[in-house]
């Protein structure tokens, strides 16, 4: 009888610890290339994507992508790779010579352009993976 109830505790502790994941809503693939000025990325960088309205019913999910110099991206919101909650975002691209630090105040200098304005992207639940390639203006 002992036996019975420690494999049934068991069976049950399974089923709980499967069935209890973070439920997500569902993400729209989204990557992409940078580019500055039309030409390659100088170095290393990140795009950003902010949420400034979600879908209906959906929650607000910043995403980010990591690009090295040939500029591709892949956009995670919660998994590698996912891409986004649908809704509109803000994009933003950080590629920088110098990066800020707490150490040097003041030094970072970037090769983003300081006019450069981000854009505002619409991704759609029905629209499937999507690519979405930035040109930014480099610093001069």
């Amino acid at each position: 009888m002992k036996r019975i109830s420690l494999v049934l505790i068991g069976l049950a502790t399974a089923v709980v610890l499967t069935g209890c994941g973070p439920d997500r809503p569902e993400t729209i693939r989204v990557q992409g290339t940078v580019t500055f000025d039309g030409k390659a990325a100088p170095a290393e960088g990140m795009v950003y994507f902010a949420p400034v309205e979600a879908a209906e019913g959906l929650p607000r999910r910043p995403g980010q992508g990591p690009f090295d110099t040939s500029g591709e991206y892949d956009v995670t919101s919660f998994g590698e790779g996912d891409g986004l909650v649908p809704g509109s975002y803000r994009v933003r691209v950080e590629c920088w010579k110098v990066p800020p630090s707490m150490e040097s105040p003041g030094a970072a200098e970037s090769y983003v352009a300081a006019d450069y304005e981000p854009e505002t992207i619409e991704i759609s639940a029905d629209s499937g993976s999507q690519t979405i390639d930035l040109d930014v203006p480099l610093a001069k």
